[in-house]
């Protein structure tokens, strides 16, 4: 896995605190998660405009009521 330019294991990736709350992106618009990225998983824009698209779609399917 590549993190800041560095190639590192999954197993030296830090553990995620145990107070971590877990995220409810089920009840998230599409503008919230992209913002959470942004901020909290300091995601280049590079990263989201890729990711982006495959969020909206996700977001749009979840609307839709059968």
């Amino acid at each position: 896995m590549l993190i800041n330019g560095e190639e590192i294991g999954l197993e030296e990736l830090p553990e995620p605190e145990a107070d971590d709350e877990p995220i409810d992106f089920e009840s998230m618009t599409y503008e919230e998660i992209m913002e959470f990225l942004r901020v909290h998983d300091k995601l280049s824009q590079e990263v989201l405009d890729y990711i982006g698209p495959l969020i909206k779609e996700g977001c749009q399917e979840r609307s839709i009521k059968p």
